[in-house]
């Protein structure tokens, strides 16, 4: 099966999933439970987002990852994509993997988890960190003379918060041996998809300025006054949105998944996790990523 139709297959399990009530998001700690199958399978290896450089440019401070974004004037967006959305996933999630020491205390394991900023380093909860949006189109409305935006995030079943894709369908790839309960074994091919979000309470400014188009998705309200010959002028050109802010708090909610084991019949182990970052958004910046042009940049 080609990669495509695997990604294809994956987001229909994830939609599946999405769709379905959520209680309350959980907190990420282990792969989920897989149903019950022919094969008995062995551990597998585990999933681990990728963690490709992000481009060196002029509007990050000079540091190792994760770079903070400077918000001083005279910055050129051209070519910037933000922080890579997964290996800032991997970064912040292998913090929050922390245990009492043998000699420690409760109240000093307490003290030591409550530390945010100790705890993240170099992830700094005073940072502002960009990111670009997944999925994120404009299209333009001749008679309004002005550019409208079809971006979505969706509101959990029952949860204050907004979820803002930054970037889904990573698809990571593993082989290993199974073997079953006659001693049949069998090479099962693992397949899984990371769709990376950020988490923004409804107490946000930027929550509450979104249009409610359904109970379950709210719509960026962007409408982006430009001319005519302007707008023709920038076709082709890659209009993109960042989003600007800071994380909140330690923990990685998992906010659906799906998982489909593996058979005799079918050896392939396929799954999808939805992840969320809790996020204080502080700024969203609509912008020509080919010119570096900043259309349109709102505080909140």
């Amino acid at each position: 099966m080609s990669k495509v139709a695997v990604a294809a297959f994956l987001f229909t399990l994830f939609l599946t999933a999405c769709n379905q009530k959520i209680e309350a998001p959980k907190v990420v700690s282990a792969a989920p439970a897989a149903s019950e199958s022919v094969v008995a399978t062995t551990e597998a290896p585990p999933v681990i987002p990728k963690t490709d450089a992000t481009p060196s440019n002029n509007v990050v401070t000079n540091q190792e990852f994760p770079q903070a974004f400077e918000m001083a004037g005279g910055r050129s967006l051209k070519g910037y994509r933000g922080l890579d959305p997964f290996k800032f996933l991997a970064m912040y999630s292998s913090k929050l993997r922390i245990e009492k020491g043998e000699f420690e205390t409760t109240p000093d394991f307490l003290k030591r988890k409550s530390n945010t900023d100790s705890l993240l380093a170099p992830i700094s909860s005073k940072a502002l960190y960009a990111f670009q949006l997944g999925g994120f189109s404009v299209s333009y409305d001749a008679d309004s003379k002005s550019y409208v935006s079809n971006y979505r995030c969706d509101i959990p079943y029952g949860q204050p918060l907004m979820i803002c894709l930054l970037k889904g369908g990573d698809l990571q790839d593993a082989k290993y041996m199974a073997q079953n309960g006659f001693g049949a074994r069998v090479e099962v091919s693992q397949t899984s998809a990371i769709f990376m979000n950020l988490a923004i309470k409804d107490k946000n400014p930027f929550f509450k300025s979104s249009p409610k188009l359904r109970e379950d998705i709210r719509s960026i309200d962007l409408k982006l006054p430009v001319s005519i010959e302007s707008a023709q002028a920038m076709r082709g050109d890659k209009l993109s949105m960042l989003v600007v802010g800071h994380v909140e708090g330690t923990g990685v909610s998992t906010i659906g998944s799906a998982y489909k084991a593996p058979t005799r019949e079918d050896p392939r182990e396929l799954s999808a996790a939805n992840s969320a970052i809790p996020f204080i958004l502080k700024r969203a910046i609509f912008y020509n990523e080919t010119t570096g042009e900043i259309l349109v940049e709102k505080t909140y």
